[in-house]
């Protein structure tokens, strides 16, 4: 693409990465909106055009569009000074350095920092905590025990079943994709938890099953007739499980 301005629509439409590119302008009316909505949005200012900038900015993009998130890139760089300082004072904050991640709701600023987190989960733990992330599409999973898991693998309809441990951070933060997902298609997704010391008892279940593959917390698997069809192990894109979903005919 020759121009990416003239294209910065088509970008958001694909939801590729949302990001101002352009003039200075333009990303301070981008910025101004941002602290006019009414939902909340994570902004990650980047006030150099290194590597690293751009990993961070595809990284958090990516974790604000698996969970539904507004996210805008203000590239720092771009601005004077005068500009830098009305950015700022937004925040309360003194200096860009350089760079800076916001969580932002209502408009109300629930944290700057520049320190920002390398790991997903700690996006998850902090949106979470500032109630970023809709934490109440978790609740649609249907909570079941070890008794009822056996029960609805051998129904002669197809099901989902997310199988979680207790200790797993990786389970809390696929609760919400799961959930929408469900929410969103109408479809029941079941959720069975396992302690540590429980490993043994699910393996040599899924091995009287004849399912032989891996176990690893989170798993989500597609069950019917005392078979599992098809599974998506450990925690992974939203995209993943709905065409997993599409293919296996538990959704449109």
């Amino acid at each position: 693409i020759d121009n990416y301005e003239d294209n910065l629509d088509f970008f958001k439409e694909k939801n590729i990465i949302s990001q101002v590119i352009g003039n200075p302008k333009k990303i301070i009316e981008e910025y101004d909106e941002a602290f006019n909505l009414k939902e909340p949005i994570i902004i990650y200012i980047a006030n150099n055009k290194h590597d690293l900038s751009k990993k961070n900015n595809s990284k958090i993009s990516s974790f604000c569009k698996e969970y539904s998130i507004n996210y805008l890139f203000v590239e720092g760089y771009k601005l004077n000074e005068k500009q830098k300082l009305r950015l700022l004072n937004k925040l309360n904050y003194s200096d860009i350095h350089d760079e800076l991640i916001v969580f932002l709701d209502e408009g109300e600023v629930k944290e700057v920092s520049e320190f920002i987190p390398k790991d997903e989960s700690e996006y998850f733990d902090k949106a979470s905590n500032y109630g970023i992330i809709d934490s109440s599409s978790a609740e649609s999973l249907v909570t079941i025990d070890f008794n009822k898991f056996k029960s609805i693998v051998s129904e002669q309809n197809k099901n989902v079943i997310v199988i979680g441990s207790n200790d797993c951070k990786y389970c809390e933060q696929l609760k919400p994709i799961i959930g929408k997902i469900g929410i969103q298609n109408n479809l029941k997704i079941y959720y069975v938890e396992f302690k540590e010391e429980d490993f043994n008892i699910i393996n040599e279940y899924f091995k009287s099953i004849g399912y032989n593959g891996i176990i690893s917390y989170p798993l989500v698997i597609v069950s019917e007739n005392n078979q599992v069809l098809d599974r998506v192990i450990g925690l992974s894109n939203k995209d993943i499980y709905i065409k997993k979903f599409k293919e296996m005919g538990v959704i449109q």
